[in-house]
């Protein structure tokens, strides 16, 4: 499970920089799949995105 968050964290992080990521589509696809807590995964994708962005 902590893979789950590691890749979304990773596709969010990814996804600020100038990489061509969609870490939207990786989001979107774990929280339909019920793979995750979608709380917890919308977290992880900020922070991710956040520390990408800085």
């Amino acid at each position: 499970m902590a893979a789950l968050y590691g890749a979304m964290f990773l596709s969010a992080f990814l996804a600020a920089t100038v990489l061509p990521v969609s870490s939207e589509v990786v989001l979107a696809g774990l929280i339909v799949s019920g793979r995750g807590d979608p709380w917890l995964l919308l977290v992880v994708a900020t922070i991710g995105n956040t520390l990408g962005s800085w």
